[in-house]
């Protein structure tokens, strides 16, 4: 049967109850997932044949063959991972033509889910392939070095109605799954203004020390004052202009009098986000 990443992603999202073979292990991807690639990389057709699933535990899982589900035990994995594999490992028919069927419902699901989104995925698939052109934006990206006579296929798939993930695909079949995602529900405009007031704002030795202290505990002026040896109005300064940039906020809690400050969050996920955009090259 033919089968897609895109499908194992949905089936992930959407039937997590319905197989432990599709729920992310704890380094991220289902074991059908790593299934999936290993098929790919070894340019095999894809079935669950016994022989398929023994080679793939063998290559990925253990360091001896002689026994396959023993040394699966003998591994530092989790309990509840081990039982995953030794059920991929004894698979049996009515099992196998159960996952069989989930893909092909996935297939179907995943085909819908191009027709709804295809337009703006469309385009943001254009963008991205764009910045792609340049080796080092994918350098940059994924934070990884490759040698320089890599050449890096990108694969773009479809992840749900509202985003896409990035993969990378070696010219001889190495898949590198990244997960990194590219928000489809609609193109963020990329805010200068308020940017540029927060990088400024944050661009003072002692306005930055001041958004470190209360990262780690609220404070008030006075506190803020005597710990960095500065007089109070020179603070009051400091704070008014982190909080007109909505770096900070003041408020008083129950049963005291003080003004304190803290992080507000809704300020730095602004600046984040903003900086997400550029970094994608959605600036306009």
């Amino acid at each position: 049967m033919n089968i897609n990443y895109e499908s194992i992603c949905w089936i992930e999202k959407n039937n997590k109850d319905q197989s432990k073979l599709f729920e992310p292990l704890n380094f991220g991807q289902s074991l059908m997932k790593q299934y999936v690639m290993w098929i790919w990389l070894n340019e095999l057709e894809f079935d669950l044949t016994f022989e398929n699933r023994s080679e793939f535990l063998k290559q990925n899982f253990i360091e001896s063959s002689k026994d396959i589900v023993l040394s699966l035990l003998g591994t530092d994995m989790p309990k509840e991972e081990q039982a995953i594999l030794i059920s991929f490992f004894y698979l049996n028919d009515q099992e196998t033509k159960l996952i069989y069927e989930l893909m092909d419902n996935a297939e179907k699901e995943v085909k819908k889910l191009y027709e709804e989104v295809k337009d703006n995925y469309l385009i943001q698939e254009l963008n991205l392939l764009n910045l792609l052109k340049d080796p080092e934006y994918i350098r940059n990206l994924v934070n990884m070095s490759f040698s320089e006579n890599i050449k890096l296929i990108p694969y773009i798939s479809l992840v749900d109605k509202v985003q896409m993930n990035l993969h990378y695909k070696e010219n001889k079949g190495v898949i590198l799954a990244l997960g990194y995602e590219f928000k489809l529900e609609k193109v963020k405009l990329y805010h200068h203004t308020d940017t540029l007031i927060k990088f400024k704002a944050l661009g003072d030795q002692t306005r930055l020390k001041i958004v470190e202290l209360i990262l780690d505990k609220y404070m008030s002026a006075s506190e803020l004052a005597l710990l960095l040896d500065l007089t109070i109005p020179t603070i009051a300064h400091h704070l008014k202009v982190l909080a007109s940039a909505g770096i900070i906020t003041s408020f008083i809690e129950k049963g005291e009098s003080k003004v304190s400050y803290k992080i507000y969050n809704q300020g730095i996920d602004k600046l984040i986000e903003n900086i997400n955009i550029l970094n994608s090259g959605g600036a306009k």
